[in-house]
């Protein structure tokens, strides 16, 4: 019955084994089939299994094998799933394949060479690279506004990889200004609701909660934990995060009770997630225990530290 319902959450194993007994010569449609298949696990956040696919695939389709343009997008998706596993080296090597592929095939303002240059600026942001970042993001935000137009979802999640990128380089008040440029953009093209914008409300109110600006950082922090809510499970390492930020900006404003309640549910549900030996549950214990030693519980506080 568990391998029927596997089956079910991953048609694609279905249409490998048949393209496997029957186009044994059609490499380049199983390669495409394995790409179909590793995105199925990328985005239930097993990584490791898509790239068991992707780099399968890769091999079925290797370069000048006529193939180019799938060979990118595997590349692509395989740089994706590499980076957030951290090998941030082997992501980088994909990317740059991808994208010398894709500007090849498709010239240097195509959207989907875009894409290719904002992961590879996201990669970047992500190991602290932020001078080697800005130029690449910036290039992605061009080339996505004149292929997409000004006001596409793309154009924003840009815009809210630059702001990283800025705020990371110490440049606060342009981060800011981005930050809200593409909350707009994002409430009008894909609603109040969209997961997209909890994103960029949840890095723009770490920002300013970072500068001592609660009063502006707490609503849009609440705003981003109701979207979270709305769009994924309540014990969800999404929900959790957006309570930490939220928990921290409460501290920031001395509204002490409910800032406990909220860090205690980020920790609940850390701890239901990964276990107790994870890192996010460390930094709940950390951020838990801190308070309580702020405000005069020092046993309990240093009790929640110790377990950290």
């Amino acid at each position: 019955a568990q391998r029927l319902q596997f089956r079910r959450q991953f048609p694609a194993l279905d249409a490998l084994a048949i393209a496997r007994r029957t186009d044994g010569a059609n490499l380049h449609r199983t390669a495409q089939i394995l790409h179909g298949l590793g995105l199925s696990f990328s985005q239930r956040g097993d990584d490791k299994a898509a790239l068991t696919s992707f780099d399968e695939a890769l091999q079925l389709v290797p370069p000048q094998s006529g193939h180019d343009r799938t060979r990118a997008e595997l590349l692509s998706s395989a740089g994706v799933s590499h980076r957030r596993l951290s090998n941030y080296t082997l992501a980088e090597a994909f990317y740059r394949e991808a994208l010398s592929i894709q500007r090849r095939l498709l010239g240097p303002e195509h959207a989907e060479v875009g894409t290719i240059l904002n992961n590879l600026g996201v990669l970047m942001n992500s190991s602290g690279r932020y001078d080697e970042a800005e130029p690449i993001i910036r290039e992605s935000l061009g080339v996505r506004r004149s292929s997409l137009g000004a006001e596409h979802p793309f154009v924003a999640n840009s815009m809210l990889n630059l702001a990283v990128t800025l705020e990371g380089r110490g440049a606060f008040s342009d981060a800011a200004a981005l930050y809200e440029q593409a909350a707009r953009i994002v409430r009008s093209s894909l609603g109040p609701d969209h997961p997209r914008l909890a994103q960029v409300l949840r890095n723009w109110g770490v920002l300013l909660g970072n500068q001592q600006k609660t009063s502006e950082a707490i609503p849009l922090l609440r705003e981003a934990l109701r979207i979270r809510r709305v769009a994924f499970a309540e014990e969800s390492r999404d929900v959790a995060d957006a309570l930490s930020v939220l928990g921290a900006a409460l501290v920031r404003s001395n509204s002490f009770g409910e800032a406990e309640a909220i860090s205690r549910q980020a920790l609940t549900i850390n701890l239901k997630l990964h276990g107790a030996d994870d890192e996010a549950v460390a930094v709940s214990r950390k951020d838990l225990g801190a308070l309580l030693c702020s405000t005069g519980r020092v046993s309990a506080g240093l009790a929640q530290l110790s377990e950290a």
